[in-house]
């Protein structure tokens, strides 16, 4: 005598209001087992009959067998697969893969990925909305909810992935659902904050904090600082640089590692335009040489940021210009179109200077590790320095004093070019020849 099946499966419709049809595969199981609804997306036509049968048609013999049916790869197992591919090559993967399973992975992970919809892309769209309402109602504090930028980078996650997934963006064993298409494609991103300009810190600022010597600017951060500022590094840049990155001779430094705060440990630059070679200012030279002397190829060049933990670093950068007679008011505050000051502007400054000092785009593209001329260039819209009305950057310091010049002959130069009469650069900054200053209008956007 046949045994009774244990489930059944009937394929229903229903009709849309733009005139198509929703298909679905109902599977109804014996007690104490759930009934299934199966949508399947790829179908939308009444005369689809037919292929949504044959889409049917392994579910029926699983069941026809006892089995619990065929089971397609999930959104959460699919991104597994997506991280390993990237792994050694991003340095993000991990952090990114975090992300997903924190924001992403509990409104789509458990659906399979064929059958992600626009509206599962919209949900997630609309959680994170609720997180940046919660960060905005909170007046900004770190941990609750999610930031604007840090919302922005979980969307770009979900749109990367769906990407790869729909598209020939990558590889061909990650295509799973080319033929459903990308369901990001006219989907509203997140809440985004107007986009806000970055202070930098003018020359004579600079030289004030790097000259105080009272109890609250510390000699460690001061040197910290120059270090940081006139090589334009990231700050996780600045806190790996170590003695033997260092190239004396050649008048640079090797920018290779970065620490990760996140990790631990040392990991990439950011990009592969991280890996990069930077010219050391003639003014921070003396500073340089005097900690790399008889050094220790491990030493830390700037060990106090390495013993002050990230998220005190702004604050007490704020508070030790404010102790030097920095005293421009909207530099420690954030308004509706400025950021307040923190550690990374440091980094912008330093950027900011090299265009000050008539440097070429190409050339601070290179050494800032930007990818994008158009990130480097924000820069250059900040610089007018007509008059000298900033004054000179890269100022000597005042711990470290400039080394006596050479007093020989050929150093009468040509002020049109910066070389003297043997044509032998005399540029009293970097040992490149810097084109003249020109002037650009203001940056509309965070740097």
């Amino acid at each position: 005598m046949p045994s009774t099946p244990r489930a059944s499966l009937t394929i229903k419709s229903r009709p849309r209001t733009d005139g198509s049809v929703s298909w679905f595969l109902w599977i109804r199981r014996q007690r104490p087992e759930r009934d299934e609804l199966i949508p399947v997306d790829r179908y939308t036509r009444l005369e689809d009959r037919p292929l949504v049968e044959e889409f049917a048609k392994p579910y029926r013999a699983a069941l026809a067998a006892g089995t619990s049916g065929p089971k397609h790869e999930t959104a959460d197992d699919w991104y597994d697969r997506f991280v390993k591919t990237r792994m050694g090559k991003i340095s993000t993967a991990s952090a990114d893969h975090a992300q997903w399973l924190k924001w992403i992975s509990p409104t789509i992970g458990h659906r399979a990925m064929i059958d992600v919809t626009a509206d599962d892309v919209e949900a997630v769209r609309d959680v994170l909305d609720v997180a940046v309402d919660e960060w905005e109602a909170s007046g900004k504090v770190r941990g609750n909810g999610l930031a604007f930028s840090t919302a922005g980078n979980v969307w770009a996650i979900l749109t990367l992935a769906m990407k790869h997934a729909s598209t020939r963006a990558g590889d061909r064993k990650l295509r799973v659902r080319e033929a459903q298409g990308n369901p990001c494609l006219g989907i509203r991103p997140p809440k985004m904050g107007a986009a806000k300009r970055r202070h930098w810190l003018r020359p004579a600022e600079v030289s004030a904090y790097l000259a105080c010597e009272k109890p609250e600017v510390p000699l460690a951060w001061r040197e910290a600082v120059a270090i940081g500022l006139y090589l334009h590094l990231r700050p996780g840049e600045l806190q790996e640089l170590r003695a033997k990155d260092v190239n004396l001779d050649a008048g640079e430094v090797v920018i290779s590692r970065a620490w990760d705060e996140g990790k631990g440990k040392a990991k990439a630059p950011k990009t592969n335009e991280g890996l990069r070679v930077v010219a050391i200012p003639a003014t921070l030279m003396p500073l340089v040489r005097r900690l790399v002397k008889d050094a220790d190829g491990e030493k830390l060049l700037a060990p106090v940021i390495a013993e002050t933990a990230e998220d005190n670093r702004a604050k007490i950068f704020r508070v030790q210009l404010k102790a030097a007679g920095v005293a421009r008011e909207e530099l420690f505050v954030d308004s509706g179109t400025h950021e307040g000051i923190d550690f990374r502007t440091i980094r912008d400054t330093g950027i900011t200077w090299r265009f000050l000092a008539g440097a070429r785009a190409e050339h601070v593209q290179r050494e800032a590790g930007h990818r994008e001329l158009s990130t480097t260039l924000g820069y250059a819209k900040e610089v007018d320095n007509r008059g000298g009305r900033f004054g000179e950057p890269f100022p000597a310091l005042p711990f470290a004093p400039l080394p006596k010049p050479d007093p020989t002959p050929s150093q009468a130069s040509d002020p049109r070019v910066g070389r003297d009469v043997n044509g032998v650069n005399r540029n009293p900054v970097f040992p490149e020849k810097l084109v003249a200053r020109v002037g650009f209008e203001p940056t509309t956007f965070g740097l």
